[in-house]
């Protein structure tokens, strides 16, 4: 026989849940070869959902400038002498 949860135990659990949660980022490569980030992130204790959203903006168009293909392949070539 299991023991039921109390309301609080449930609200206990997901809050402990979502404090272990973090931010990410993964780097997908479409059919053309072009690099696409996605970019997730938690708000942080005290930061507003614009400070979030702020924060993911300026990470989303950092990572777009940094693998934009031609730059990435210019950058490829000049690092090792050869692309990719």
């Amino acid at each position: 026989m299991s023991a039921r949860l109390s309301l609080s135990d449930i609200l206990a659990l997901m809050l402990t849940r979502s404090a272990g949660e973090h931010d990410s980022v993964t780097l997908k490569l479409n059919a053309k070869g072009e690099t696409q980030p996605e970019v997730t992130a938690r708000s942080r204790e005290g930061e507003t959902l614009a400070e979030t959203a702020a924060r993911v903006r300026e990470t989303y168009d950092e990572l777009c400038e940094y693998y934009r293909l031609e730059d990435f392949a210019a950058r490829a070539t000049a690092d090792n002498g050869e692309p990719f």
